[in-house]
């Protein structure tokens, strides 16, 4: 630098410094760029060079799983990859179940390459991207080299085919348990738990290896799936204790006359028993129970045994104390309900139990041991309450049935409004209800039958029926007249026409109580004076009774006697029936009360002619002739 004082720097010399750097800085940018451009053009001439060099083919560097594919058209590389992708065959795939095992490649799962698509991922390195990307990624697979992943297909469906063809060797069908009999064995046969191959999860578990193109060993998924019944063990031995002894069916509310208990063998109980499927909260398993039709069909025969009329208690009037003294006490009706007796058994049957009580419907007696004269309404005797009949000249035989049918009505209460029937409370007439074989009238003959004399019985109600003014509403008179009822005996000697006869059901003798008081009946049969006594206790309501006879009219004369052979005869000959002649008779009832009458009747009696009939044996006695008298 000039330092001369007074002088000033010249201009120029720093304007030709700036030139001198400004013209090299020119030709340097110059040359940088005709240098990069000569570059670009190399490049440019180069890749053009490469990819023509590589038209058509894979570019070097490029390898799918291992396999290089480098230069390769697209045909050649489908061909090397697919006979170089060995996995799908080669590829171990071993299922596990137990001790049982299953090996399977992955090409039989459905594992395959799909070659178009992987050979068009190989092809596409260098060209699927813009001429920089492009060439990049030809740079980088040759001198880097590109691992193109496969592109794998996984056929699901014969992945499920395999598993189906090795299923039968895993799962099984659940088999519930049962109970057999053996005689009176019970031998409770297990039941097995099903199982079933749970394919969704297994087809889960072969994707993972598979897609890692590896050999993996897979256990088995299996179910499992109970039956309902399981172990029927505990039901067999509940079974095994109910067929230890005999069952025993009982009355709890015993009568007189009940037996203990009706029993069921073991033997029995076996040939019923059958095993049900009930489900609770505990779960399924099996009730021990009876076959109820055959159940029913022991117990139906029993309902008859069983079976208990309602009876209400009996009482008998006592004169001097205007009360009553209990004669029969009351029983309660029952019948044998064969319905709820089989659940009541079947109950039991289901825990071992070794008896059931059998089940009733009961019926509560109308009248109980508890009665008073004034709760019944019964003041003392009716008027015209006390009829009687003369069976004087009877044979035993007669006197004893007069005597066990009117024990039927002692006692006997009617209630107010009832419609009471003789036949219904009179019970079966026979030799084995302890009536004997006297004269009855059956059709057109008079012959030994059990019963004989009860209409005697039946002939002494209507008469009290008439006298204390109820209303009758049927009657049956006999069909010949009867020496017993027209002797005029009794309070009032009432005679012809005012019989009854008692065949019941077909013929009966009944009654309606219309007051509003009950009415007591009792009956005596008197051995010294030979009468049957009927009472009726009860309140008058005021009613009177009047009444009137026509006679005997109409009066027919019987037919001739009849002759009729009998070789079982001992004697030469015998009397059967007897000659009375035929007659209308006629009644007439009037009921009044209070000067009002309330009931009026008429009794229209038909006998029809009786005629003589005797028996002989031939080989003892000469036939008579038509019309012989009878008896000789």
């Amino acid at each position: 630098m000039d330092t001369t004082p007074g002088v000033s720097p010249s201009p120029e010399k720093p304007h030709a410094s700036r030139a001198f750097v400004g013209r090299w800085t020119v030709r340097i940018v110059a040359v940088l760029l005709a240098a990069a451009l000569t570059l670009a053009l190399s490049f440019a001439v180069s890749a053009s060079v490469y990819e023509s060099a590589n038209s058509g083919r894979i570019y070097p560097g490029v390898t799918v799983f291992g396999m290089n594919l480098s230069g390769l058209s697209a045909v050649d590389a489908a061909q090397q990859m697919d006979a170089g992708f060995d996995y799908p065959r080669d590829g171990r795939i071993v299922f596990t179940y137990g001790d049982k095992k299953w090996v399977a490649t992955p090409g039989d799962l459905g594992l395959g390459l799909d070659l178009l698509a992987t050979t068009n991922n190989a092809y596409s390195v260098g060209r699927s991207k813009d001429m920089l990307g492009n060439a990049g990624d030809q740079l980088e697979s040759r001198f880097s080299g590109v691992a193109v992943a496969p592109v794998l297909q996984f056929d699901f469906t014969r992945a499920l085919a395999f598993l189906q063809r090795i299923a039968p060797e895993v799962e099984q069908s659940a088999v519930e348990a049962r109970l057999e009999m053996h005689g009176l064995d019970v031998v409770a046969i297990p039941g097995q738990v099903g199982k079933r191959l749970d394919t969704a999860a297994i087809l889960s578990l072969i994707a993972v290896p598979i897609g890692h193109l590896a050999d993996a060993e897979i256990p088995m998924v299996v179910t499992e799936f109970p039956p309902r019944v399981l172990d029927a063990s505990p039901q067999a031995a509940v079974a095994q204790q109910l067929l230890s002894q005999d069952f025993a069916m009982s009355i709890a509310d015993s009568q007189p006359g009940d037996p203990a208990s009706f029993t069921l063998t073991p033997a029995m109980l076996a040939d019923m028993l059958s095993f049900r499927e009930e489900t609770d909260s505990t779960g399924t398993h099996y009730l021990l129970a009876l076959d109820e039709e055959k159940l029913a069909s022991t117990l139906r025969p029993l309902a008859g045994t069983l079976s208990r009329k309602m009876q209400n208690a009996r009482y008998h009037f006592d004169t001097s104390a205007n009360g009553l003294t209990l004669y029969i006490p009351s029983k309660r009706g029952r019948e044998l309900n064969v319905d709820k007796s089989i659940q009541s058994i079947q109950d039991a049957v289901a825990q071992g139990a070794h008896g059931a009580a059998l089940a009733f419907d009961t019926t509560e007696p109308d009248v109980g041991d508890q009665e008073t004269a004034a709760s019944l309404g019964i003041a003392g005797l009716l008027p015209g309450g006390m009829q009687w009949t003369s069976f004087n000249g009877s044979a035993s035989e007669r006197i004893q049935n007069i005597t066990l049918a009117s024990a039927q009505f002692d006692g006997l209460l009617v209630k107010p409004g009832e419609a009471f029937s003789m036949g219904a409370h009179l019970g079966d007439v026979s030799l084995d209800t302890g009536y004997a074989e006297a004269l009855i009238i059956v059709g057109n003959r008079t012959i030994k039958g059990a019963g004989g004399g009860v209409c005697q019985v039946s002939t002494t109600l209507f008469r009290t029926i008439l006298m204390t003014g109820f209303p009758v509403t049927e009657r049956y008179s006999h069909a010949y007249r009867v020496g017993y009822y027209e002797n005029g005996d009794g309070p009032v000697h009432l005679g012809t026409g005012f019989d009854a006869t008692v065949f019941f059901p077909e013929v009966d003798l009944k009654f309606i109580n219309d007051s509003p008081y009950w009415i007591l009946m009792e009956t005596q049969v008197d051995l010294t004076t030979k009468r049957l006594y009927w009472r009726f206790y009860s309140t008058s309501d005021g009613r009177t009774v009047s009444y009137n006879s026509s006679g005997v009219t109409n009066e027919v004369d019987p037919p001739d006697p009849k002759w009729e052979a009998n070789p079982q005869l001992t004697v030469d000959w015998t009397q059967v029936d007897w000659a009375v002649k035929g007659a209308d008779v006629t009644v007439n009832r009037s009921v009044s009360r209070n000067g009002q009458i309330i009931n009026q009747d008429r009794y229209f009696t038909h006998y029809l002619p009786w005629g003589a009939v005797c028996q002989y044996n031939p080989a003892k006695y000469t036939a008579p002739p038509d019309g012989a008298s009878c008896p000789p």
